[in-house]
């Protein structure tokens, strides 16, 4: 009985330290990319040992990539990573097959669906016309007056004008005061994928996640060769509280293990 329990028990070790050595060959050799997360604070993604991820390569916008292809859940995707100016890598085309050549990340369908948005066309005070993209309809008609605040990110809200009320934008906003000339809806079919790389896991007995991250904020940890200059520049193209960008290293077929994980372009031990 001994003798059997110690031969299960040597079994379990060596497989252990067989998914750990394999684990480490992957990351040492593989293709190394630097992605960007979605953009939110990611100190809200921080849960005791571990936190989700999602990242900027995760969303397909299959209408305006002209993929013709049908996609179902659970498919095989790949995506085609191009390198950006901030040395962050995203993707410039999706295919159900492994492309021949260049950088690719394979991934699997979790969503297909249809959505909306609107184009709105104004004209202001001075006669100037200008289109915003929308994410919602507010339901105002041609001819109301109303104001489009565009933040930071982009993102563009339609307020309304009021006998009582005279809306205003936040003071980092670009603000456009006008009358509606037109609005269309627009309908595009998205896609959405996972890479097996979504969930980030803290050593057991290095603390949590969010205690590395705060630690990290204070400067104790320069960033690492060689990606230290590489996260500095990251840190000033990405903006923001808390940027993090996530290193993965990529098998020849496209599978993906996270190796690094950086928040404001200082590496996270």
């Amino acid at each position: 009985m001994t003798r059997k329990f110690m031969a299960i028990v040597l079994i379990q070790v060596v497989l252990l330290a067989g998914i750990i050595g394999y684990r480490q060959y992957w990351v040492s050799t593989g293709g190394k990319v630097m992605l960007k997360t979605v953009p939110v604070d990611p100190w809200n993604m921080f849960r005791g040992d571990y936190m989700t991820l999602s990242y900027d390569i995760s969303r397909f916008n299959l209408t305006r990539l002209n993929v013709r292809e049908e996609y179902r859940r659970n498919d095989k995707v790949f995506a085609l990573l191009q390198k950006q100016a901030d040395g962050t890598y995203e993707y410039s085309a999706i295919a159900k097959t492994a492309p021949q050549s260049g950088m690719f990340i394979q991934g699997r369908v979790t969503n297909v669906f249809d959505e909306s948005h609107w184009e709105v066309s104004a004209t202001g005070d001075a006669g100037t016309t200008r289109k915003f993209d929308l994410q919602w309809s507010s339901g105002a008609k041609v001819g109301e007056k109303v104001l489009f605040c565009t933040h930071r990110n982009g993102q563009t809200d339609l307020l309304r004008y009021t006998e009582k009320y005279a809306p205003q934008c936040g003071k980092d906003d670009e603000a456009f005061s006008g009358s509606i000339t037109g609005s269309r809806e627009i309908k595009e079919k998205m896609l959405f994928a996972e890479y097996g790389i979504e969930d980030y896991f803290v050593e057991e007995g290095r603390g949590s996640v969010d205690a590395l991250a705060k630690q990290n904020q204070t400067g104790r940890d320069e960033g690492s060769a060689p990606h230290k200059q590489e996260g500095a520049q990251l840190a000033q193209n990405g903006g923001g509280q808390g940027r993090l960008h996530v290193e993965v290293a990529l098998r020849k077929n496209g599978k993906a293990l996270i190796s690094k994980i950086f928040i404001d372009g200082k590496e996270v031990k």
